[in-house]
């Protein structure tokens, strides 16, 4: 090491909380600098967690009349939880900020917070967490998936701190997390199981085998305690029974999926180049990875976590195999592979490393975080004046009323009209800012259309089942019975049309569904509006 490198190393040190924290302040900035976050999911989720907090009220008597509140314990909670808490005292796109900031500040820490208990040493690896925070499934909204991920690292990382002196307390804290992981994501839920019952099996088969009985005693605690922690978490969630549906079929490749894999492909959300910088980010984690199997092999040095080793490459094999439709309705592949990712982080945090390579990491993992912002914060700009447009159009919406989002442009719209996103869709949900911000009914709620989320459709008006023609609701153009929904006792008092071409204005679907709308809705002129129609019913008083 010269001495530049060995300057170097010290200074930024020296600095690194400094640096870890002005980083996590860097990717707040996009958060707080746009009115709205251009993610697939997320307004949906602050449009449900109002009807949580209002439900029932005589002023919001709509919600009862279309939705109910599930009781039972299911996952997917704790991100509707603290939002129906932040609604309280801010309005609901400042709800949504803060949920997320909460998302972006926890993710470094608890990487952090895991790679230190592994290996003091290895705190400089940490800094590969930051360009994992703008991923795929953060774009996509996917918020209680976001929220269980620091949930994961600090569970891992309490339980690797305190392992040799567990008790009844620190068991308990054990037990905490754990159902905090299950509030927030079945899937997290079950990779921190997997790690902490691997490692506790690792670590106590290892000293039963040793003479010593403390050793022993030690071991035998360590595993009782750890199961018993878990236990309740794992308890329900072999009694939650999501519904089973009818996936579509999906195109799968073998070549495709490896070169994702080795690209990083959970990195990719609005466009294609992105693909560049998950590749960047996964070049790091090879070099570190062969460079540490080859000094394990020259030198026959193997570390007691190593068995962490077999998360990542069991990961990785699951990925190549979790291409069914209903894997891949549930966004499994993307989830496993950023956890093949995340738990090849903590395998790498518990192997010797030289000063050097550890010190080689922030600024190169720094260097792609910051393009990720970029990216993103781009993407947000773009989409910035699109969602202005779209969501004023609820100004004209009464409060306590009803109203069907027909969206024929999910991507958005570039200047040219083509998709301003190769993938995420902002505006499949956005209509949930409308119904959160008047207190409306949002008949496109996907979210209470499965058993996932605790606000969930009354079956005997569910738009799903009465006011779309098959996956009309979804489909582009959509295709609605009208007639068929008032029969089951519901009312579209408006609806919103977003994006339609004119190419889509003459389809057969298209003028079945303008014909339906101009036998007993008048449109709202909205001024300024480039892509937007609101329609309101005639007999609406």
């Amino acid at each position: 090491m010269t001495a530049a490198w060995r300057s170097y190393a010290t200074s930024i040190a020296r600095r690194e909380p400094l640096l870890f924290a002005l980083l996590i302040v860097i990717h707040l900035i996009p958060i707080w600098a746009f009115t709205y976050l251009p993610t697939t999911d997320g307004a949906a989720h602050v449009a449900n967690a109002d009807v949580m907090r209002k439900i029932g009220q005589p002023a919001h008597d709509v919600f009862a009349r279309y939705y109910f509140v599930s009781k039972s314990p299911n996952p997917n909670l704790i991100g509707h939880l603290l939002l129906a808490a932040f609604l309280y005292i801010v309005k609901p796109v400042v709800a949504e900020k803060l949920l997320v900031s909460l998302y972006i500040v926890l993710f470094p820490l608890s990487v952090r917070y895991a790679v230190r208990g592994i290996r003091k040493q290895a705190t400089p690896l940490a800094f590969l967490a930051f360009p994992m925070i703008y991923s795929y499934v953060f774009a996509q909204g996917f918020y209680n998936f976001c929220l269980s991920i620091p949930v994961f690292f600090f569970l891992v990382g309490y339980w690797v701190r305190h392992r040799d002196r567990l008790n009844v307390r620190r068991g308990l804290v054990l037990a905490g997390l754990a159902m905090l992981l299950y509030a927030s994501h079945l899937f997290s839920l079950l990779m921190a199981c997997g790690v902490l019952g691997v490692m506790t099996a690792w670590f106590s088969g290892r000293e039963l085998m040793e003479k010593p009985a403390v050793n022993r005693r030690r071991a035998v605690r360590r595993a009782v305690i750890t199961m018993l922690a878990l236990l309740p978490g794992v308890i329900l969630s072999l009694r939650y029974r999501p519904a089973a549906g009818q996936y579509p079929p999906v195109d799968w490749s073998l070549k495709e999926d490896v070169i994702a894999l080795l690209k990083f492909g959970s990195m990719v959300s609005y466009r294609a180049n992105e693909a560049w910088l998950g590749g960047a980010l996964a070049s790091i984690f090879g070099a570190l990875t062969l460079l540490v199997l080859i000094t394990k092999i020259t030198r026959r040095s193997w570390s007691r976590w190593d068995a962490l080793l077999l998360f990542p490459v069991g990961l990785a094999a699951v990925y190549l195999k979790a291409h069914d439709p209903a894997s891949v309705h549930f966004y499994i592949p993307p989830r496993v592979m950023l956890y093949c990712y995340l738990t090849l982080l903590l395998w790498l945090a518990g192997q010797p490393m030289t000063r050097s390579v550890r010190w080689a990491v922030p600024p190169l993992a720094t260097i792609i975080a910051l393009a990720f912002v970029a990216s993103h914060a781009l993407k947000y700009r773009e989409f910035a004046p699109q969602l202005r447009e779209f969501v004023s159009a609820g100004d004209h919406i009464r409060p306590n009323s009803t109203f069907l989002p027909l969206i024929f442009a999910p991507q958005g719209c570039d200047a040219a009209g083509r998709p301003s996103s190769i993938d995420v869709a902002p505006f499949y949900m956005a209509s949930g800012y409308i119904a959160a911000a008047r207190e409306s009914v949002d008949l496109r709620n996907y979210e209470a259309n499965t058993d996932h989320f605790p606000v969930r459709f009354l079956p005997d008006r569910n738009p799903y089942d009465y006011l779309a023609v098959g996956k009309g609701l979804e489909s582009i153009p959509p295709k609605i019975d009208l007639p068929k929904f008032r029969a089951a006792g519901g009312q579209v008092d408006y609806v919103l049309v977003w994006g339609m071409t004119d190419e889509q204005r003459k389809m057969p679907d298209t003028v079945a569904l303008l014909a339906q709308l101009a036998n007993g809705y008048e449109e709202i002129q909205l001024p300024n509006a480039k892509w937007t129609e609101l329609w309101k019913r005639r007999d609406l008083q």
